[in-house]
This record gives C-alpha cells, structure tokens and sequence, in this order.
C-alpha cells in the first residue's frame, strides 16, 4: 500500500510580471493549497490544480472587494460564494464562471435588498426587491428592470398588483390607494 505525500512547500515566481506563488507545487506548478501575491495587490488563498485556482479560496482585491467562496479552472464559481464590493455591496448566492448567476441575494451600501433570480449580474426571473426599507417590488424582472407581473407596494401603503414593461407600470393591473383602501382601480394602465 502506497502513501499519499502532499507535494512540497516553495516560493515560485515571476519575475516578469512580479506575481509571487507560495505553498504546494509540483514540476513548478502551482498544486495544492497556496497563496498567490499579485503585483496589482490582489491576494488570492486558494487550492490549486495545474496552475489554476480549483477549490475553495478567498481572494482580497486591491480595491477593497473580496470574494470567498470556490473556483472551477481558474473561474469563481458556486452555489454559496460571497462578494463584498469596495463600495458596501454585500452579495451570497450562485456564481457561474465569474458572473453572478442564478438565485442569490444581493444587499446594496444604501439599504436596498434584491433577492431573487439573476443573469449576467442583472435581476432576471422572478424576485423581491426592498428599496432602503421603504417600498418592495414582488414579481418578474428582465435585465435588470421589472417585466411582466408584479406588486409594488409603495411607501405611503398604495399598492399596484398587475404588469410590469421596461420598469413601467404598462398594461392590465389594479391599484388601491392609501387614500381609499375599500377601492380597487382596475383597467389597462399605458
């Protein structure tokens, strides 16, 4: 029976470019847990397989956004992965092959909360969106603007449950006001 031995402990790199490797490596490539130091800044802790990020890892950006979560073939990809934007964002959800994804939640620096469906990083499919506490959206978005059916409920408490066009109130839909809950307004809105 054979033993496993982990590949060795080194320091590789690249004077060219500046970027610097430290942990596992095997015939100089980056294998196994390590660090990579790039000259921009940028720290990425990860497992590595053939001189690419495969696994789990945290990378810290210069610019103060870091992502934590797991890499496929040198790509942040996963269910559960997490950013912290340099500007206060806050996203945990699906990452596929760099781009946001799939269902995750995304909180924004001034208190607006989307959750829901997204595709290349816009709101996509169905979600819920609460602007800064104050008035929510439920219903369907297309790239990033509300599209097709939906409820709006805004501050003052007037609700509109109905379609939804290029983030306009735009087709059949009713609305019932703050200023008389007992009534029901509904018709072909343009």
């Amino acid at each position: 029976m054979s033993q496993y031995r982990a590949p060795p402990i080194s320091l590789l790199s690249a004077p060219d470019n500046g970027n610097i490797y430290i942990g596992q490596n095997i015939n100089g490539k980056k294998q196994g847990s390590g660090t990579m130091y790039y000259d921009d800044g940028t720290i990425h802790m990860c497992t590595w397989i053939n001189n690419k990020a495969d696994g789990p890892g945290i990378c810290h950006n210069r610019n103060g956004s870091e992502y934590i979560g797991s890499w496929i073939n040198d790509m942040f990809h996963g269910n559960t992965n997490e950013i912290y934007y340099e500007n206060g964002d806050y996203y945990r959800g699906s990452i596929c092959r760099n781009t946001v994804t799939g269902y995750g939640r995304k909180k924004y620096a001034d208190g607006t909360v989307y959750k829901g469906e997204w595709k290349n990083g816009l709101w996509h499919g169905y979600g819920e969106l609460f602007y800064n506490n104050t008035e929510t959206y439920n219903g369907m978005f297309d790239n990033g603007q509300r599209e097709g059916a939906g409820i709006y409920i805004w501050k003052n408490g007037t609700i509109y449950d109905g379609e939804w066009k290029h983030n306009e109130i735009d087709g059949y839909g009713s609305i019932q006001t703050h200023l008389d809950p007992t009534t029901v307004h509904t018709c072909l809105w343009t």
